[in-house]
């Protein structure tokens, strides 16, 4: 599944609340890491004064504790540890650790373990303990004070994420009212794109210049196109009735059965061409009429017309024993021009035809070659029983026939699909509306 499209703003918001998070954690570690790391050192350095102090006083003194201070107190063995104080059993001696003790959770207690050896050679383990209720309080108020500007810190975060909001706001404007212009804009309007309103930085006026370039270009291949086909048309309308005058001239005076098949031929020749360039021609009014809204009523017989004539045409050419067959209602309904239709129904029978004269080299008398037309309101399917799509299949079809199909297809908002049959052989061609008018 694709992950949503967001636009620059909320990237903006997001990485600036990434970077916002990160630093204010990072602030808070490190403060909790520096009060703990130096309450710990200050406590070290007091222990290992006090440490001395409790040595002295157990040599001369025959008693297992001592109070050095307000803030210290010494113990001699593990039983005249008071009950509140769970020291820890493995702790390496001169080492300074924290205490767990009940009688007072909330303050932070340390203690440090050595070794004692009095006059006797009786070596027992002297604990120190050592608590300071000033530094407590003194911890509170720096915590007190870190809030206070950290809060400080994240006004002044939210402030310059308002800010840099604006400030991307403006600099992404242009880019926003240039994408609103292309949606709005119909796909045949090939006229330059003015430059967005707000703040135009170079990017921005560079990209629309290229935009229009691109513009610029492609209207000048669709006229050149065009052009070409109506001219190109024209052009070639006149040297293809002469050879069809001196086809019907000749096929009066041959009379051999080669010399006929040839006249019929170059019949077929003719015919072929005269239908490539009267094609040429709809194209182009077609190019020119495509942003038009059309709703056209096809009736049966005038379907059953084409594919009669396109019977009798190819018959000459190709004696075998092809069948059409058309099912449809008496009329249905297509989002085209009617001449637009019947070139779509002609070469995609063009295309079913040479399917099947390609790749069936022997005719079966009870299964004979079969061409399917069926034709619904703003869908058609032309079938075949062809080789298909398997083995040297050319997607572009057989000439210019599916290139044609494809190209009247998208003009109008219909999709044009061809696949294989499920079940049987050959292919099925089939354009169908895919957008409302």
């Amino acid at each position: 599944m694709n992950a949503p499209i967001r636009t620059s703003r909320q990237l903006t918001f997001t990485y600036f609340a990434i970077v916002a998070f990160a630093i204010t954690t990072f602030h808070f570690a490190m403060i909790d890491t520096m009060i703990e790391s130096m309450e710990k050192v200050y406590a070290k350095e007091r222990m290992s004064k006090d440490i001395v102090d409790a040595k002295m006083y157990f040599h001369h003194h025959d008693k297992t504790s001592v109070v050095l201070s307000n803030m210290s107190r010494a113990y001699l063995g593990e039983d005249a540890l008071p009950n509140y104080i769970m020291f820890p059993k493995h702790v390496v001696s001169g080492d300074v650790v924290e205490l767990v003790q009940g009688y007072r959770p909330n303050l932070e207690m340390f203690g440090i373990k050595e070794r004692y050896s009095d006059d006797q050679g009786n070596v027992r383990n002297l604990y120190l303990i050592h608590y300071d209720e000033v530094y407590e309080a003194s911890e509170g108020k720096v915590f007190k004070n870190q809030f206070i500007q950290l809060s400080i810190s994240l006004l002044l975060l939210a402030v310059s994420l308002v800010v840099v909001l604006l400030i991307s706001r403006r600099l992404t404007h242009p880019l926003s009212s240039l994408t609103k212009h292309l949606e709005n804009r119909s796909s045949e309007d090939l006229s330059s794109i003015p430059v967005p309103d707000g703040v135009v930085t170079r990017e921005v006026v560079q990209l629309v210049n290229q935009i229009n370039l691109l513009q610029e270009k492609n209207a000048h291949l669709i006229e050149r196109e065009r052009a070409f086909n109506r001219r190109a048309s024209h052009e070639l309308r006149t040297p293809l009735m002469v050879i069809r005058g001196a086809a019907n001239l000749l096929k009066r005076k041959v009379e051999s059965e080669f010399e006929q098949r040839q006249v019929s031929r170059l019949e077929q020749a003719t015919h072929e061409m005269t239908d490539y360039i009267d094609t040429l021609l709809m194209l182009s009014q077609i190019d020119r009429d495509a942003g038009d809204q059309i709703e056209t009523v096809v009736h049966k017989a005038e379907v059953q017309e084409w594919m009669n004539y396109f019977d009798d045409l190819h018959l000459a050419q190709h004696s075998s024993p092809i069948r059409y067959q058309l099912t449809m209602p008496e009329h249905a309904h297509v989002a085209l021009p009617a001449p637009a239709f019947k070139i779509i129904v002609v070469n995609l029978l063009k295309n079913a035809f040479e399917s099947i004269v390609s790749s069936v080299t022997e005719y079966d008398e009870e299964n004979d070659p079969v061409i399917l037309v069926e034709i619904e309101t703003h869908k058609l399917s032309v079938i075949d029983t062809g080789d298909g799509l398997s083995g040297d299949h050319n997607p572009d079809g057989h000439g210019l026939g599916l290139v044609i199909v494809r190209d009247i297809c998208s003009q109008y908002g219909y999709q044009f699909n061809l696949a294989d049959n499920v079940g049987s052989r050959g292919c099925a061609a089939t354009i169908e509306r895919s957008k409302p008018l």
